[in-house]
């Protein structure tokens, strides 16, 4: 493993409350155990409620008796061989690595609990308060943070319930000045009797009586929210409700009832963990008083419990973490790079409205007036470069099923295995790189340990290892020592960005597992209260958002610092309504692999039965079983004898073992086939939803046992950890020159219009107008330069650029347009002409180079016309994407990069472009026959060697590009001298691949950014393939040059 990751030296080891011998079948003994029954309680209180019925009457059915075992058996296989910690059935703690130990030992009689009042009653409890008069007068508000002011109106998101879940819509206010100062005020807290003060000594003239209704109208609104509003990060929120309590008058009975009620549910709570009452007696006291307070509950969501073990002695021994660091760097080579969807499409139609502004967070993603979370567009043309290429990662909806390379190699290896087992080896993964630098800082390994020395490692991802702890650091202080360990390194690691907690609360319910204490730094609280103060808390108003380097960038305007948001839980946030949550959610691990893994790919839909994968003596994938109702139609019509040995025949056929589990999502629901009860658990889950998903049951190894040596299934967490810094400092330290100017209006020096036509029309417009109107300007003195870009947002069009030389003479080339542009618009050439302020993109060309750059822009296009009035594209069809790239290889000229200089700089552009758009196996065959395919005449053309055979327009075409390095070599020399000096805000090779990126823009006229992946792909070959030659010498030698080409280029020409 890579000298730049290590393994944190404790782990985390998870466990289930009993050991493997302990189940016991019989429900009269279940019944009696009050360890487990006690557990079947926090689970669900309706089930062992009807134990207590049938304990007590025991008048049940035989049918009724039967489901009640079953529901029983159920969850004490549960508490007996899932180590996945849930309230009493499983829980955790904190172990280590040790050289010379063999083994964990349990301290089976010391087990710590954290037991709290369920989040669905704590917000249940908060509505109820803020509506008690007395109580509501006296909490201290806050402004809802997701206000935003959108032209003459804020706009806010607000929450309400529909069948007990939470339901976010969009709400707007007319904005007023008054509320604005009330709003600012509300951040940091404010009174109901300041906003009165503060209402009454503004202009707008309302009485006591207005004053109140229209406080309580901000309230009920959640414009202002109360001190008291459950949030994920903080102190434990009974214990901050009574707080608040305490602290405020109470004068009417029913709240100081209430008051003096929460007091005693703490303290029972409190007892209970102290193992000082009865658990059950009690949770029932706890019950009693919560029905006292008056306000309706479940009784099955009014507890929360987490479990915490004991260990006597021993560790997990050092050796493991070697094989786990094999593990990790193998699944490192197997888990491909592939680009979040939501952030490519948002990345895109950012640069499509914005190019490289920098604008407020909360403005881009306005559904309404921004450009929300997701788009996408598409064009039609001929585009014979691409046309052919299939893209595997199409959103269409019907795929052309592809293999990559791995899936090739796994299907034979189907093909050839024997037994229920295959084993990979580095050979079988050829010479896939070990990439780390584009993981996350910390990852959690998770692993099991089994019998016959395995390892089975069930996942390594997130976008931080503190994700799997977090929810049990509030109950386990070693837990938040590690975690806070974790954090500190993290952000000690990245200095020139911050890493800050996203604080949002999506449901009631799920801030039982999302709620923790503060440990990072910072914090963006959205729709949900902060823990930190306000230096500490970053509002969504204080966050800007650009592009840089292909890259999404969240700035803190108060701190000038990079954001990156960090979820420290296990939140599945991918299925949340909220477009601001979800993208801050999404930015955790932009450009990063979420993680590392195995995986079938589509071989999961052909076989029914996968076997177990192995590398060396780690398992990967556990042997799996997708069986529908079909497989099971026999089983499912058999009763008794016929079925046992029909079972069996089906067991034989399929291979499957004794002990299975279904696997649903995160659950996994032990079923052992020779246990009739457990199987008809099985058919009946079959039954209902048509299909399971079954999984190998492995026994567990005696990494943990208790002090009788009986053994206990495991789960461990492994931490492991970046040595090195992997963000790169992506804000330049330079400022942006205050003297050079950024914005021009219309009728200012720059002249800027948007030309609305169809793609394939842009050609004649840019012929048919663009060209006689420059000459035209140019004739008459008064054009000093211009340029085009093509443009999709969301409708194609081109946007022309006009400088003139004096601003006198902007009214003379308004009429000059108008001119040669109204005959195309009245044959409908063109729909639509608009003019726009010409806004410089001064953060990605700098600032003192911005002026150099428009005359690399103005030479390029006329270039760029030239040759589309020289060539006749129907009858040489591959032209244009192969004058792309001569015209690459002459911009490198002009700035005289060396051969080597040019094959490190397309190779860094072709693999940014492999992983936006995933190149496997299919596509890479496809690039390999495009480069045998046009090899031979792309050397001629960059060598310029047998250019002479060329067709003469063509050579016409050709030309050009010569006269254009000729005039770009004295800008680009300027260019050069500005980064000598350190004036230029950008580095040299970013400004490069931007003026390489806006030329194939110029010429090809849809889909660039798939053109530029296979024009960067071939052109780092063919420069890969001259250094070659120039390092091992060539069987012939050839004579060049046909042409004089300028001097400045010929190093690069080798």
């Amino acid at each position: 493993m890579s000298t730049s990751i290590q393994f944190y030296d404790k782990l985390i080891v998870r466990t289930p409350r009993l050991h493997l011998a302990s189940v016991a079948g019989e429900l009269q003994t279940l019944l009696e155990d009050n360890v487990f029954m006690d557990a079947v309680y926090m689970a669900s209180a309706s089930l062992h409620q009807e134990c207590l019925k049938y304990k007590r009457f025991k008048n049940f059915t035989e049918k009724d008796t039967r489901r009640l075992h079953i529901s029983l058996l159920k969850y004490q296989y549960r508490m007996a061989t899932r180590p996945t910690p849930f309230g009493l059935f499983a829980g955790c703690h904190v172990s280590s690595f040790a050289e010379a130990h063999h083994g964990i030992i349990l301290d089976e009689g010391h087990i710590d609990t954290h037991s709290r009042l369920d989040m669905e009653y704590i917000c249940t409890l908060v509505r109820h308060l803020v509506s008690v008069p007395e109580i509501r007068a006296q909490l201290v508000y806050f402004s809802n943070n997701s206000i935003c002011k959108i032209g003459d109106d804020w706009r806010y998101v607000e929450y309400t319930f529909k069948n007990d879940k939470r339901h976010y819509q969009i709400s707007e206010v007319v904005y007023q000045e008054f509320l604005a100062e009330l709003f600012q005020r509300g951040i940091n807290g404010i009174t109901i009797s300041r906003i009165q003060d503060l209402l009454k000594e503004g202009e707008q003239g309302y009485g006591d009586q207005e004053i109140d209704v229209f406080i309580d109208e901000l309230i009920d609104a959640q414009l202002l929210v109360s001190e008291l509003e459950p949030t994920t990060i903080g102190e434990d929120h009974l214990e901050k409700i009574i707080k608040v309590l305490d602290r405020i008058v109470l004068h009417d009975a029913g709240s100081l009832s209430l008051r003096l009620n929460l007091h005693e549910v703490s303290e029972l709570l409190i007892r209970i963990d102290q193992h000082e009452i009865e658990r059950m007696d009690g949770l029932t006291e706890i019950v009693r008083l919560v029905k006292l307070i008056g306000i309706p509950f479940e009784e099955a969501k009014l507890f929360h419990t987490d479990l915490y073990r004991k260990q006597v002695s021993g560790a997990l021994n050092s050796a493991v973490k070697n094989q786990l660091a094999n593990a990790v760097t193998f699944l490192n080579r197997l888990t491909p790079v592939k680009e979040n969807s939501n952030l490519k499409n948002f990345r895109e139609k950012f640069y499509s409205r914005y190019e490289d502004k920098e604008l407020p967070l909360l403005q881009v993603l306005d559904t309404e007036n921004g450009i929300g979370y997701v788009d996408s567009s598409t064009n039609q043309d001929v585009t014979p470069l691409i046309d052919d290429v299939v893209l595997t990662s199409s959103g269409s909806s019907v795929k052309p099923m592809y293999w990559n390379e791995m899936e090739q190699m796994l299907h034979e290896k189907m093909l050839t295995k024997k037994g229920n087992v295959i084993t990979l080896t580095d050979k079988d993964i050829g010479d896939s790189a070990v990439q780390w630098n584009n993981l996350p800082t910390s990852l959690p390994v998770v692993f099991r340990m089994l019998e016959d020395k395995q390892i089975y490692v069930e996942s390594c991802g997130g976008s931080s290892a503190v994700n799997l702890l977090g929810r049990f650091t509030a109950g386990n202080k070693e837990i938040s020592d590690i975690v806070s360990d974790i954090v500190t390194q993290e952000q000690a690691q990245e200095p020139h960005i911050l890493f800050a907690e996203v604080v949002h609360l999506p449901e009631n319910r799920l801030g039982n597992i999302l709620f923790h204490p503060p440990f990072r730094a910072y914090e963006i609280p959205y729709i949900a209260l902060p823990s930190k103060s306000d230096a500490k808390t970053i509002a969504l108003s204080d966050l800007y958002i650009s592009l840089k380097n292909n890259r999404i960038v969240l700035r803190s305007a108060k701190l000038n610092k990079e954001i990156i948001p960090r979820l420290s839980n296990a939140h599945n946030f991918g299925k949340n309504p909220l477009p601001i949550y979800q993208f801050l959610c999404d930015l955790q691990c932009q450009g990063r692999r979420e993680g590392l893994h195995f995986s079938w790919g589509s071989l999961r839909k052909i076989y029914t039965s996968l076997p177990r994968v192995k590398y060396g003596n780690i398992i990967v994938s556990l042997a799996q079983w997708n069986f529908t109702q079909l497989h099971a139609k026999e089983l499912l019509s058999l009763e008794g004898d016929e079925k046992k040995h029909a079972l069996l025949h089906f067991r034989e056929r399929w291979s499957l073992p004794r002990e299975v589990f279904i696997a649903e999502g995160d659950n996994e629901l032990y079923i052992d086939l020779e246990n009739a009860l457990l199987v008809n658990v099985w058919l009946e889950r079959i039954k209902k939803t048509g299909f399971t998903l079954l999984k190998e049951y492995i026994t567990p190894d005696r990494s943990v046992t208790n002090t009788k040596q009986e053994r206990y299934a495991n789960q461990f967490i492994a931490i492991l950890q970046q040595n090195t810094s992997t963000y790169a400092n992506i804000l330049s330290p330079a400022l942006i020159n205050p003297l050079v100017k950024r914005s021009f209006a219309t009728g200012s020096e720059w002249l800027y219009y948007k030309i609305y036509c169809g793609v394939r029309s842009a050609d004649k417009i840019l012929m048919q107008l663009i060209k006689p109107v420059c000459e035209e300007l140019e004739d008459a003195g008064i054009l000093n330069k211009w340029f085009f870009i093509r443009y999709n947002d969301p409708d194609f069009h081109l946007r022309v650029r006009f400088n003139a030389k004096n601003i006198q003479d902007i009214g003379q080339i308004i009429q000059i347009f108008n001119i040669w542009s109204e005959p195309l618009q009245e044959n409908g050439l063109i729909w639509k002409i608009q003019n726009d302020t010409y806004n410089r993109e001064l953060e990605r060309y700098g600032s003192n180079s911005i002026s150099l750059v428009e005359d690399v822009f103005n030479l390029d296009s006329k270039a760029v016309v030239h040759m589309i009035q020289a060539v006749h594209f129907e009858e040489s069809e591959n032209f244009r994407w192969m004058w792309a790239m001569k015209s690459i290889d002459e911009l490198f000229n002009s700035f005289g990069l060396s051969l080597r200089d040019k094959f490190r700089l397309t190779d860094n552009f072709r693999e940014s472009f492999s992983r936006e758009f995933t190149v496997d196996r299919n596509l890479k065959g496809q690039l390999d026959h495009k480069y045998r395919q046009h090899r031979g005449r792309m050397e001629r053309w960059l060598t310029n060697e047998g250019l002479l055979l060329e067709d003469p327009d063509e050579l016409s075409a050709i030309r050009c590009l010569f006269e254009r390095t000729k005039e770009m070599i004295p800008i680009a020399f300027s260019l050069k001298a500005l980064e000598s000096r350190s004036a230029m805000e950008v580095s040299l090779d970013a400004l490069i691949g931007s003026l390489v990126h806006m030329a194939i823009n110029r010429v090809i006229t849809s889909k660039p950014r798939l053109h530029e992946l296979i024009i960067y792909d071939l052109m780092s070959r063919l420069y890969q393939s001259r250094l070659a030659r120039q390092k091992y010498g060539s069987l012939v030698k050839k004579k060049s040059d046909y042409f004089a080409v300028p001097k400045a280029g010929d190093s690069g020409r080798g």
